[in-house]
């Protein structure tokens, strides 16, 4: 519904032009990916009805955010929706290894460049506040913060790379409420370049640790991390 809209000025009325598309465009994305599940009647028929419902919530959401930058007189443009990026990262050994993300969406709120992704699951803002870079390493909560300091990592090193300010950060469809929560370093709320040059330190150690021969595989500690793992058949968690 926003590829058609891409740089151009988001209004509550574009938005607002999308709700009569919402369930027919739902029911064709369900129906192309279970091509032999029927969805219109039982479990399936109530999980478009989430997703119908999601995606309505949304809209509503993004209205009323439109609506208070037009309050500001700011605008918001979307830029990229669904981009494939890469770049490289190097290390003593290996010169060049290849991060690869796909970003859900960026767009321009004012002068910021924002990277968003979206997340179906509740997402809290603690969870992306970083009090110590270490943190980003063994504290498990830190997943997100990470996922998303990663993107802005390859977009500043990618092609598209910007001198704008820019923040990375969630939409959650369980708690739109909270709008846009953003990454918070130690020292900042926007992603300039000294806190990527600090995430690269703690992305180059944590490759290093990864490619060490000398530093086996082994099982976490902890056991609520194997629940949605996908190889826990494997070491029998």
């Amino acid at each position: 519904m926003y590829e058609p809209i891409i740089n151009l000025e988001l209004t509550p009325d574009l938005i607002k032009n999308m709700f009569p598309k919402v369930e027919t465009m739902v029911k064709n994305v369900f129906r192309k990916e279970y091509k032999n599940g029927d969805v219109d009647f039982g479990k399936n028929l109530l999980i478009v009805r989430v997703a119908n419902s999601f995606i309505k919530n949304f809209l509503n959401r993004e209205i009323k955010f439109i609506k208070e930058l037009q309050k500001n007189e700011d605008k918001i443009f979307i830029k990229l929706l669904e981009k494939d990026l890469d770049s490289n990262i190097s290390l003593n050994e290996i010169p060049d290894i290849k991060l690869i993300g796909k970003i859900d969406r960026i767009d321009r709120v004012g002068d910021t460049l924002r990277i968003i992704d979206y997340k179906t699951g509740r997402t809290e803002q603690k969870e992306l506040t970083i009090k110590e870079w270490e943190n980003l390493i063994y504290d498990t909560k830190h997943d997100k913060a990470f996922q998303l300091l990663t993107y802005a990592y390859i977009f500043q090193n990618s092609k598209l790379k910007t001198s704008d300010a820019v923040e990375s950060g969630i939409i959650s469809f369980r708690n739109l409420s909270s709008g846009f929560l953003k990454v918070k370093t130690p020292d900042s709320e926007s992603i300039t370049t000294k806190e990527l040059d600090e995430f690269e330190i703690i992305l180059k150690n944590l490759i290093e640790e990864i490619l060490d021969k000398e530093i086996p595989f082994t099982q976490t500690d902890e056991v609520d991390n194997c629940e949605y793992c996908a190889f826990k058949s494997i070491c029998y968690r």
